[in-house]
């Protein structure tokens, strides 16, 4: 009965965007529609997705960059016709399709990391988009035939004050449970 009456005050805490904010501070986002959480600090700037995201969070703006770093999601049900898709699969077409948006683009890594028994798979490329010089960190995640994109997008070639805060902005990504229940 405790457990039951932690998790309705949980779901009681969530406001309308799903959003909560834990211990340390951070805002965690959760969407409802394909069950997962993901936290940001409490300075970056939280926006609905549009068509092509469920999520944008957006870093603080600071002086050196011309282009604003941001973290999106964005998640989708795996095609009954691909069930037995793997991460590593899905990463392969989804960053091929990425990359086709940008100019002289360099992957520079590309591994398997997954955690906890989902399948998640990290890449980090680099290249021109709109004209301006960006790195890019992406992990993709299989979990429950639904399939995650969560990028941060950032200005390479600057020192991004924002880095090493947004690997644990991808690192807190957590799909919760299936889209079916």
């Amino acid at each position: 009965m405790k457990k039951l009456l932690t998790i309705v005050f949980f779901f009681m805490l969530i406001n309308a965007k799903g959003q909560i904010t834990d211990e340390s501070g951070w805002k965690i986002f959760y969407d409802k529609e394909f069950y997962f959480s993901i936290k940001y600090p409490p300075d970056w700037e939280f926006h609905d997705g549009g068509k092509n995201m469920k999520c944008q969070i957006f870093a603080p703006e600071y002086s050196s960059a011309k282009y604003r770093a941001n973290i999106s999601v964005d998640a989708f049900e795996v095609p009954p016709s691909k069930p037995e898709i793997t991460v590593k699969q899905f990463a392969e077409t989804a960053f091929g399709e990425f990359k086709k948006l940008l100019k002289d683009c360099r992957m520079m890594v590309s591994k398997d990391i997954s955690r906890n028994g989902i399948p998640e798979y990290l890449v980090v490329a680099n290249g021109m988009l709109d004209g301006k010089y960006i790195y890019v960190k992406q992990v993709y995640c299989l979990y429950n035939n639904v399939a995650y994109t969560i990028n941060y997008i950032g200005e390479a070639g600057i020192k991004d004050p924002y880095a090493i805060i947004a690997g644990d902005i991808l690192s807190s990504f957590q799909p919760v449970k299936t889209i079916n229940q």
